[in-house]
């Protein structure tokens, strides 16, 4: 989330999702889909007005892929950003995870 200052844990903030870096992540030889939804908080000075990942410039958003793809390295997966995309793909993002989490929550309950 991109915001003016850090947010303390637990802390609900209303955001818009603004992009996607769509990605793969590689554990031994399993590899799947795990795509990072970009949002900017939306009562932020900085990037309220912001709606796409247009507004951000392309050194901000390779940090935050190397945050992406250290993070997973020093638990002994590797995540491979694919490509970066839009709102629209970030809502269809966010829709495809929260479809896997009600079935997976059924499933879960039988």
């Amino acid at each position: 989330m991109l915001n003016d200052d850090p947010i303390p844990m637990g802390c609900v903030v209303e955001v818009r999702p603004i992009g996607v870096i769509e990605a793969t992540q590689k554990e031994g030889k399993r590899s799947v889909r795990n795509d990072r939804v970009i949002a900017a908080a939306c009562e932020s000075s900085i990037y309220s007005s912001w709606n796409h990942l247009n507004n951000v410039d392309d050194e901000m958003l390779r940090a935050i892929e190397h945050f992406f793809v250290s993070y997973h390295a020093v638990q002994g997966r590797q995540f491979v950003p694919m490509r970066r995309a839009g709102p629209q793909q970030a809502h269809q993002a966010i829709a495809r995870a929260r479809q896997r989490a009600s079935h997976h929550s059924f499933h879960e309950s039988l």
